[in-house]
C-alpha cells in the first residue's frame, strides 16, 4: 500500500508563527508525527485528512485547559496547527525514551526492553500509571479509550500518556466524547454497545486502570483470561468481562474461571490490593464502587514499601512475610527466567563458589570417636582388703559352727530324724542371718559406692557410644554433594553454550521472529482481545507461535491457530542466516542468566551448609571434651570402686 504523502509546509501555530516540520517519527491511522525544528522539545501531529469542526474545537479546548501537570505527564496539545484558515493538527510535548506499556508485561519483551526491571519496578510503574490517571481526572477529563497502547513507560518507571486527542474532554461547560475503545480494557457496562455519544465517567476509567495495574503486577496476565471450567466454548475476554468472570476472584463456582498456568497467586499480593481488584472487577464496581486512581496510588506505594529481596534469587522481590518466594516457584515450574539475573560474586564478598570451597577443604573434619577406654587398674584400698579378710574369717567361723551344730544335733538321743533335720535347719538359718548381718555391716558401704560408680560408668558408656547430635561427616558429605552439583552445572553450561553456537541458525531465526509482536500484527482473527489472551499464556511474539502451544489456549481453534502459524511462516521466508555472525549477547544471556541463578543458589547453599559444618564440628569437639572430662573424673572412681568391691568379697 502506497503511503499517503503529507504536505509539511505552510503550517502555523495558534499564535500565527510558522512551524517547520522535520523528520517523520511515526504514523497511525489518523495522521503522522513529525519533529518541529523551531521547538526541539515538541512534536507535531498532522492529520491525514483535515479534522472536523468539532475536532478542531476539541483541540482548542484542550489547549486552553492545559496545565503544568498535564503537560508534564501527557502528550497534551499545546497549540493548534493550521494550514491557512483550516486546522491541520497540533503541537504537543515530545515524549522520548519511553516504551509501550505492554513491552513491560511479559518476561520476554521486558528482558529485552527493560533489562533491569524487577517487580519493584513494575509496582512503581503501576503506581505512576495511577498518578497520570489521577492528573487527567483532577482536570475534569476522562481518558475513555484506556489501553496499554496509549500508555508509555520510561526506564525509570515513569509513565506518560499519548494519543490524548481521543480523550473525553470537558471544558467551558461542553463535553467532547471519546467514541473509541479497546474492548479488553472497557468495563462490563460498556461492552457490546456503541461508544458514540456516551458520557464516560472516572469510574469507567477506573476499570481500565485496574486492568493495567493487574497486567503490570501479574506479568501480562489479563484478569478475565484463564481456564474455562464449564462445558462449552470458553468466552472471549470481552464476553468474560460482560459476565464478570474475574478469573482470579477465588469463587470459581460462580465465575467458572481459574487462572492460567504459571500465574502469580493472589495471596502474593497485599490483602488491600486483592480487595481493590475484586471491587474493580466484580459486580459492585458497576454501580460506581471501583477504586479511584488516588486510592491506587496509596495502595501501590504501600506495596513498594513492603517488598523485600528474596534470600535465594537477588533479582526477586516479594511481599514481606510470605514464604517461599512466589517467583522462584513460578520459575522452577515453568523453567522461564522472569526477571534479569543478579549474580553477586561471592556470598561473603569473595570471588564466589570456588573461594568458598577452599574454605570447605581447609576445615578439618574429626574422624569417628574412638572406643571409650577401660577403667584404670588400681589396687584396692587397705580398708577394703581388711573387710575381705574379716568376712572370710567370719565365713570360716560360721561355717565351722554350722557343721559342729549340725553334728551335735544329730548326736542327740531320743529325737526323731525329722526333728533332727528341723532343728538343724533352724540352726543353719539362724547362723546364715548372723552371717548376712556381719556381711552387711562390713561390706555395705563399699557395695553402695560400687553401685553408684557402676551406674555412672554405664551412663558414660551409653553417652560415648551415642551418635553425634550434628554429625560433621554427614555435614561434609552434603557439601560434597553441592560441589558435585556445581561441577555438573559448569559442565552443563559448557554443553549449552556449545549447542547454542552449533545452532546459530535456529537462534538467529528466534531472535528475528522475536522482533514481531502478536499485539498489533495484522493476522486474520487476531484482535486486541485474542492477543491479550495469548499474552496471558506467555505467547507474545512470532517466535512463540507453535501450533500445539497456541491451540491449547482457550478460545483458539485450529483455524485461528493456523492463521498465526501461517503468519509466522510468512515471516520466516524473509529470514536470512548470517554464518559469520556470532552468538548474540541476548542468546548467551539466556544461557548464562539461569546458570547464574543456579550458581547463586548453590553458593548460598554452600555458605549455609559450611556454617552448619563448622557448628557441627564445634559441637562435636565440645561433646568430646565433655566426655573426656567426665571420663577423667569417673574412670578413677569406677576403677577404685571395682577394685574395692572385688577385695571386699569372700571369694574375690
Amino acid at each position: 500500500m502506497t503511503r499517503m504523502a503529507l504536505p509539511t509546509h505552510g503550517l502555523t501555530d495558534s499564535s500565527g508563527r510558522p512551524v517547520t516540520l522535520g523528520t517523520e517519527l511515526g504514523r497511525g491511522g489518523e495522521g503522522a508525527v513529525f519533529e518541529v525544528r523551531e521547538h526541539p522539545g515538541s512534536v507535531a501531529k498532522v492529520y491525514l485528512s483535515p479534522p472536523s469542526r468539532d475536532t478542531a474545537a476539541k483541540l482548542a479546548a484542550m489547549v486552553s485547559s492545559s496545565n503544568d501537570r498535564l503537560l508534564k505527564l501527557a502528550a497534551w496539545p499545546t497549540s493548534v496547527l493550521c494550514r491557512g484558515p483550516q486546522p491541520a493538527g497540533f503541537l504537543m510535548p515530545r515524549i522520548s525514551g519511553f516504551r509501550p506499556a505492554f513491552e513491560l508485561y511479559g518476561p520476554k519483551l521486558r528482558l529485552q526492553r527493560f533489562p533491569k526491571a524487577d517487580w519493584r519496578f513494575l509496582a512503581r510503574a503501576a503506581g505512576n500509571t495511577a498518578r497520570v490517571f489521577n492528573v487527567v481526572h483532577s482536570a475534569g477529563h476522562v481518558i475513555g479509550d484506556v489501553n496499554h497502547g496509549n500508555l508509555v513507560i520510561g526506564q525509570d518507571a515513569t509513565v506518560r500518556l499519548i494519543d490524548c486527542d481521543s480523550f473525553q474532554i470537558t471544558a467551558a461547560g461542553k463535553t467532547w466524547f471519546c467514541e473509541v475503545g479497546v474492548g479488553t480494557h472497557q468495563p462490563p457496562e460498556m461492552q457490546g454497545r456503541s461508544y458514540a455519544g456516551v458520557t464516560r465517567t472516572a469510574n469507567h476509567d477506573a476499570f481500565g486502570l485496574a486492568v493495567l495495574i493487574f497486567q503490570l503486577l501479574c506479568l501480562g496476565r489479563h484478569p478475565y483470561s484463564g481456564r474455562f471450567l464449564a462445558a462449552g466454548n470458553p468466552p472471549t475476554i470481552e464476553e468474560a468481562i460482560q459476565s464478570l468472570r474475574f478469573a482470579y476472584g477465588g469463587d470459581s463456582r460462580m465465575t467458572h474461571m481459574a487462572p492460567p498456568p504459571g500465574s502469580l497467586p493472589m495471596d502474593a499480593l497485599p490483602s488491600q490490593i486483592r480487595q481493590m481488584f475484586e471491587a474493580a472487577f466484580l459486580c459492585h464496581g458497576v454501580q460506581g464502587g471501583r477504586p479511584t486512581a488516588s486510592h491506587w496510588i496509596g495502595a501501590l506505594d504501600d506495596l513498594v514499601g513492603s517488598l523485600r529481596q528474596c534470600q535465594v534469587t537477588p533479582s526477586h522481590y516479594h511481599l514481606n512475610g510470605i514464604s517461599p518466594c512466589p517467583w522462584c516457584e513460578i520459575e522452577g515450574r515453568s523453567n522461564t527466567l522472569l526477571f534479569p539475573a543478579v549474580f553477586v560474586p561471592g556470598a561473603t564478598g569473595t570471588d564466589g563458589f570456588l573461594v568458598l570451597w577452599q574454605q570447605v577443604t581447609a576445615v578439618q573434619v574429626p574422624g569417628p570417636r574412638e572406643r571409650m577406654p577401660s577403667p584404670p587398674a588400681v589396687p584396692a584400698k587397705a580398708e577394703a582388703k581388711k573387710v575381705g579378710r574379716r568376712l572370710r574369717r567370719a565365713y570360716g567361723v560360721v561355717g565351722a559352727t554350722m557343721a559342729a551344730s549340725g553334728w551335735a544335733v544329730w548326736q542327740l538321743p531320743g529325737l526323731a530324724n525329722a526333728d533332727k533335720a528341723s532343728v538343724t535347719a533352724w540352726v543353719i538359718g539362724a547362723l546364715a542371718l548372723v552371717l548376712m548381718f556381719i556381711r552387711g555391716t562390713h561390706r555395705g558401704p563399699i557395695r553402695r559406692q560400687f553401685k553408684a560408680a557402676n551406674t555412672e560408668w554405664h551412663a558414660l558408656e551409653a553417652e560415648w557410644a551415642a551418635p553425634p547430635r550434628a554429625d560433621p561427616r554427614a555435614a561434609r558429605a552434603r557439601l560434597d554433594d553441592i560441589k558435585r552439583d556445581y561441577d555438573a552445572l559448569q559442565a552443563d553450561r559448557a554443553v549449552k553454550l556449545k549447542k547454542l553456537h552449533d545452532n546459530r541458525r535456529a537462534s538467529q531465526l528466534t531472535e528475528y521472529l522475536d522482533q514481531f509482536q502478536i499485539a498489533g500484527a495484522k493476522v486474520k482473527g487476531i484482535g486486541a482481545a485474542k492477543a491479550a489472551t495469548l499474552q496471558s499464556y506467555g505467547i507474545e511474539t512470532a517466535a512463540d507461535v507453535v501450533f500445539a502451544r497456541v491451540v491449547a489456549v482457550p478460545g483458539f481453534g485450529p483455524k485461528t491457530t493456523q492463521n498465526l502459524v501461517d503468519w509466522r511462516t510468512h515471516l520466516e521466508r524473509s529470514f536470512r542466516f548470517d554464518p559469520k555472525r556470532g552468538v548474540s549477547p541476548a542468546e548467551i544471556a539466556s544461557i548464562e542468566n539461569p546458570i547464574a541463578l543456579q550458581r547463586r543458589r548453590l553458593e548460598q547453599l554452600l555458605l549455609s551448609d559450611l556454617g552448619e559444618l563448622k557448628t557441627a564440628i564445634q559441637q562435636e569437639r565440645a561433646t568430646r571434651e565433655q566426655l573426656n572430662s567426665s571420663f577423667q573424673r569417673i574412670a578413677p572412681q569406677y576403677g577404685q570402686a571395682l577394685a574395692d568391691n572385688r577385695a571386699a568379697t569372700v571369694f574375690g
